[in-house]
């Protein structure tokens, strides 16, 4: 986690604009643990890239850091989520890692 926080750190558009409560969204309710997971791969930071997953409904976060944006990384992070909430819907943006046959099930 301090190596994700490290990385975040030096994003200026991260600290700059915040883009945090964007309008025109609707909300995703979800009524336990792992119904609603969103997940979203982002960077390319340093030569690296940061996994992250975000319950809805406890708001718990997990993110880890990736030298590679792979369909295989992404299926052990969301394995390790997984372990955590087991997932029952996952939200993606439909990246091409997302969406491979790996991921796909």
């Amino acid at each position: 986690m301090k190596r994700v926080k490290k990385v975040l750190a030096r994003c200026k558009r991260c600290n700059e604009y915040n883009p945090m409560g964007i309008d025109g969204f609707r909300y995703i309710v979800a009524f336990e643990p792992g119904e609603t997971v969103a997940m979203d791969v982002i960077g390319h930071w340093e030569r690296n890239y940061i996994a992250t997953a975000i319950d809805y409904f406890s708001r718990f976060s997990m993110a880890k850091v990736y030298k590679r944006k792979t369909s295989e990384n992404i299926l052990e992070f969301l394995e390790l989520v997984n372990r955590k909430l087991n997932i029952k819907m996952l939200i993606t943006d439909g990246a091409k890692e997302n969406t491979g046959d790996l991921i796909r099930v």
